[in-house]
């Protein structure tokens, strides 16, 4: 499951670098990368039934993480709201996987619309990316840092080749929310 749920999102990178003009090709992957999410998500819904959150004592750190990003990927938020407090309980036993709960937060609250908490939801428009709209953006690294995450301005800027910053944030908020609009209103179709 970890291999799909991974190896499309590559191709589905790929695809829209290679072919961002030719619509149908991103599409094509896009469909099924949602159906490779959709069986992902039956199944991962399964396990949580039967056994509950799973940490990497229980079955390893390589299969507990792919249950993260299942529930991290997946287009149901109820299912992602109900396991944040099973994920941040298996924090509280394992804080290196910290990260993963300030992830599942962020995407959470995006897909509910409203502002993220750590900073590691971003949209990519024409290769630039902008950050999803971040509450008390101020006391964003520190909560970062706590998460065991690196600066936000630092991650954007080393794996985009862009020029963030605190005050870019602040001087582009305008734009940040625009894109975040559109966003929203393209996923509700």
């Amino acid at each position: 499951m970890r291999k799909q749920d991974q190896g499309i999102r590559l191709l589905y990178m790929d695809a829209t670098k290679r072919f961002s003009e030719d619509k149908p090709k991103v599409a094509l992957v896009r469909s099924a990368m949602d159906s490779i999410d959709r069986a992902n998500e039956r199944r991962a819904v399964a396990i949580i039934q039967e056994y509950g959150w799973l940490t990497r004592e229980d079955v390893g750190e390589d299969a507990a993480e792919a249950l993260f990003l299942i529930v991290q990927h997946c287009a149901d938020t109820k299912l992602q709201q109900a396991c944040l407090p099973k994920l941040k309980a298996a924090v509280e036993e394992d804080p290196s996987i910290a990260w993963q709960y300030a992830f599942l937060v962020d995407r959470t609250a995006m897909n509910l619309g409203k502002e993220q908490t750590y900073g590691t939801q971003k949209i990519v428009v024409n290769g630039m990316p902008y950050p999803v709209p971040i509450e008390d953006v101020d006391g964003l690294d520190t909560r970062r840092s706590e998460m065991g995450l690196e600066t936000l301005w630092d991650e954007l800027n080393d794996e985009y080749g862009s020029d963030w910053s605190l005050t870019k944030y602040k001087e582009r908020v305008g734009k940040i929310e625009e894109v975040y609009h559109n966003y929203l209103q393209n996923h509700k179709k």
